[in-house]
């Protein structure tokens, strides 16, 4: 064993920072939504379906960043609630998810405090200079699965996250 590795710089890993603030973030977009009974993958689902239309679990939980486990079993949960429902494929090795109309009132009933949550953590990443930081974390996920990076502009990064993109009407 090497005695003269410095692994003082372990203190500051980038890894075990990012984890950290991302518990964080987490912690406070599920204190926002639990009073609507969501939590923050769950919204996460909903608005990915109400932005995409009915999806595939494959490129569902790519979209999402999510494990394909991870995503059946939230949405068993939202299925059982009525929020999501299985939609017609003419594959049928696809399972595609569509949104219903009570998950989509659901939905909409959660997004002010979605939004109370989201402009909470804009305020603090500006004003602790960190917004840009988590954009290029961001659009670096995106980027290892293959899609195209142009998040460099603020304006294109939105588009590629479905939780910074404005709730449109179906």
């Amino acid at each position: 064993m090497d005695a003269s590795v410095d692994l003082s710089v372990c203190r500051e890993c980038h890894c075990l920072t990012a984890r950290r603030t991302a518990r964080t973030i987490t912690r406070l977009y599920e204190e926002k939504l639990r009073p609507h009974g969501l939590r923050a993958t769950q919204f996460s689902i909903l608005a990915a379906l109400a932005l995409k239309g009915p999806t595939p679990l494959r490129e569902l939980a790519e979209v999402l960043g999510l494990e394909r486990t991870t995503l059946t079993r939230s949405a068993a949960l939202l299925e059982r609630n009525g929020w999501v429902a299985a939609a017609r494929s003419e594959d049928v090795r696809q399972r595609p998810l569509r949104l219903t109309q009570a998950g989509r009132r659901k939905l909409e009933g959660a997004f002010p405090a979605w939004k109370a949550a989201q402009e909470l953590v804009s305020r603090k990443l500006e004003s602790d200079g960190e917004r840009r930081s988590l954009t290029m974390i961001g659009a670096y996920s995106v980027n290892r699965k293959g899609i195209k990076d142009k998040s460099h502009q603020d304006t294109d990064a939105k588009r590629l996250h479905p939780k910074t993109a404005k709730l449109r009407k179906e």
